[in-house]
């Protein structure tokens, strides 16, 4: 219970630091991507929090189906951190995911609400830190929101 966070059923932040200062000095091969929810406010303005817990808890089944055998943490409010062992297909999966959700609105006490996801995805490199890989991720991740959201950049 201590490593996972009680809405989504994911890993939480601590878990994941643990986990990547692992990987980062053993795996050449990984590769993370940050996912977030766009206008996750919004929804939670126009639908209600209760409405917002849902979209997590969606969007964290999702994760989870689509990335199977990674390590998922939420990582903040509406943002995920994804750890692939391997870089095996790993732009087409993310964009499997990100076209899933753009096409699967969550349903929500009668209502449709319409989710999109934008992702910044970058493998393990020799030399880099454990914090410069994230801010590469969110960094991209960065790009994509300012770029006009639902999108994956790698």
């Amino acid at each position: 219970m201590a490593h996972k966070d009680r809405l989504t059923d994911l890993y939480n932040r601590h878990y994941m630091i643990d986990r990547l200062t692992e990987v980062n000095s053993m795996k050449e091969t990984a590769v993370l991507a940050m996912a977030d929810i766009d206008d996750f406010k919004t929804i939670n303005d126009v639908y209600g929090h209760n409405a917002g817990d849902e979209v997590l808890k969606v969007i964290s089944k999702k994760l989870k189906d689509t990335c199977a055998g990674c390590d998922i943490a939420r990582w903040g409010g509406e943002e995920f951190l994804i750890l692939f062992n391997n870089d095996d297909e790993v732009m087409k999966i993310i964009e499997k995911l990100r076209s899933d959700i753009a096409s699967s609105p969550v349903e929500f006490e009668g209502k449709s609400i319409p989710i999109t996801i934008t992702v910044g995805v970058a493998p393990a490199r020799k030399g880099r830190t454990l914090d410069e890989w994230i801010q590469v991720v969110d960094n991209k991740l960065y790009y994509g929101k300012k770029s006009g959201k639902n999108k994956v950049i790698g």
